[in-house]
């Protein structure tokens, strides 16, 4: 019995995006917060990485935003932040919401500090 109630996470996941409206419309903002991490068996070396974006729709279809992160790999000898400002279009196709955008930002870490556009 108590197996079962370990699906109910899992169902979560693919039924509330079933349900969920992606219809944005002028004024509206967005967040995404995501991070992802691993280490070897022995817990000797590792890597993780944090990232956030928020961002602000200037109409339903222009959002303009921020995307900020931090990597870090094996044991805090190798770290790095980014920070990049973006505009994306969002193409209004009902339920589904491809985009376009570019960005703007700068690297920083212990192997120096780089410029993109992309």
């Amino acid at each position: 019995m108590l197996r079962k109630l370990y699906l109910v996470p899992v169902l979560a996941l693919f039924v509330l995006p079933a349900v969920a409206r992606a219809q944005f419309e002028a004024g509206n903002w967005a967040l995404q917060l995501s991070g992802q991490g691993s280490n070897d068996k022995d817990w000797e070396s590792g890597q993780f990485s944090i990232n956030a974006d928020i961002g602000y729709f200037m109409t339903k279809e222009a959002e303009i935003g921020v995307r900020e992160g931090v990597v870090w790999n094996d044991g805090g000898s190798s770290w790095g932040l980014n920070s990049n400002a973006y505009i994306d279009y969002h193409f209004d196709m009902d339920r589904w919401q491809p985009f376009i955008g570019a960005n703007i930002g700068k690297f920083c870490g212990n192997g120096g500090t780089t410029s993109s556009f992309g």
